[in-house]
């Protein structure tokens, strides 16, 4: 954390100094771009025991990692943190998890996987959107399969309790993929298909910075993105990665 960051986030330490030292529990979506991990983060954020809604950027690699996300997060929310639990999700590989932070904490992971031919799709949209630019599907191809290869190695070596969820799931089966999750989490609210919009909900850096996301409530509609097309010979062996990493996301994680 910046010393820029130290004089933004102070007024919040000032505000609610409790919330700084107070011991939580952890929650944390694995996942990768464009996955609904933002829908996902918004749901659990707007349940009373859980605290956070958006992507950090962080590692956790010790207690002053966890330190930093706290303050973050009341940063984020403009208030101190009332729930049990807080929540981060990790996209990228260089964000990383410790044993020894999981041996000193009690922390969930929710591991969350799309398929790549509406992932690489919606990436590429966002980017056209973002840029007016179009994006090599090879380099979207690239970042997906290491970071499935990423998912797999944390599933099987993070010696913590874990669920693997299909993105596809949270639209098309969402009640009882949502009861799910509240089982897992063992929260005291049910978990809804409404959810609340935050100060930075919508924001580049943050996640999801589309209109989707705006909604406050999971939408069933998809959109096919008829326009853009992925090569056979990469949406095959994107597949072909898929399949296999679901499998072995599957069997890792407490099902």
């Amino acid at each position: 954390m910046s010393v820029k960051s130290l004089i933004n986030y102070f007024p919040v330490i000032l505000k609610y100094p409790l919330s700084v030292v107070k011991k939580k529990k952890y929650i944390f979506i694995i996942s990768h771009m464009r996955s609904y991990s933002t829908l996902l983060s918004h749901i659990l954020g707007s349940n009373k025991n859980i605290d956070g809604y958006s992507e950090l950027h962080y590692s956790y690699l010790n207690q002053l990692d966890g330190l930093k996300a706290k303050i973050q997060i009341m940063y984020t929310l403009g208030s101190g943190l009332n729930g049990k639990h807080i929540l981060d999700k990790l996209l990228h590989n260089e964000n990383q998890i410790s044993d020894s932070f999981l041996q000193e904490n009690s922390v969930k992971l929710i591991f969350l996987l799309r398929n790549p031919h509406d992932t690489y799709k919606s990436k590429i949209n966002m980017q056209l959107r973002h840029t007016k630019q179009n994006i090599d599907p090879k380099i979207i191809h690239n970042y997906y399969v290491n970071r499935l290869k990423m998912l797999i190695q944390q599933a099987k070596s993070l010696n913590t309790k874990k669920i693997f969820i299909n993105s596809e799931q949270i639209k098309t089966n969402t009640d009882a993929t949502l009861e799910k999750l509240y089982d897992f989490l063992e929260l005291d609210d049910d978990l809804t298909s409404n959810y609340q919009l935050f100060k930075y909900s919508g924001r580049g850096n943050y996640g999801d910075s589309t209109d989707n996301i705006k909604k406050g409530a999971i939408s069933k509609n998809s959109n096919n993105y008829y326009h853009i097309i992925i090569p056979d010979k990469i949406l095959k062996a994107a597949n072909i990665a898929y399949y296999k990493g679901e499998k072995e996301l599957i069997r890792f994680c407490n099902n």
